[in-house]
């Protein structure tokens, strides 16, 4: 009996302690805030001049385009790399990919109607605008991404 007991108290504890390796669960407001520290270091170090939307979303616009901007009306055409900070790349499309831009993560949706076609921006989007404490297939969760995107074109 004693055994049994020690055996299930062992299987607790090692529960226990597998589990504290993972980071804690914050608030989108706490991520946010430490996604912010982390961009904003990174911008530092590698003496980037970006500006900084209301959503906290740090951006650098590279040519602004001419004509119209899109609105979440739009479907997109779009050049496009995705990478996180180390500069992995985890997607892109140098052809050019049309979405609705309504159906984006919302880093794209905030980000991409600053620019007019022909327009360039690079994006340094905290995790809670991408795709936050999920995460997706390659792209782990609470995870900082960066987009270079060129808009070709507005349908």
């Amino acid at each position: 009996m004693k055994s049994i007991a020690l055996f299930f108290a062992s299987i607790v504890l090692m529960g226990i302690i597998s589990c504290s390796d993972d980071e804690p669960i914050l608030s989108f407001e706490d991520q946010l805030a430490k996604d912010i520290e982390i961009i904003d270091d990174y911008l530092e170090n590698e003496e980037i001049t970006a500006a900084i939307h209301d959503s906290g979303i740090r951006y650098v616009i590279t040519e602004e385009g001419n004509g119209i901007k899109p609105t979440l009306a739009d479907d997109v055409t779009a050049k496009y790399e995705g990478r996180f900070l180390d500069g992995k790349v985890f997607d892109a499309s140098t052809l050019g990919a049309t979405f609705p831009l309504s159906r984006v993560i919302e880093a794209w949706r905030i980000t991409v109607p600053l620019i007019s076609v022909g327009g360039k921006i690079t994006i340094y989007a905290p995790s809670g605008y991408c795709y936050g404490r999920s995460g997706r297939t390659g792209i782990p969760k609470n995870k900082i991404l960066v987009f270079d995107i060129e808009l070709i074109g507005i349908q």
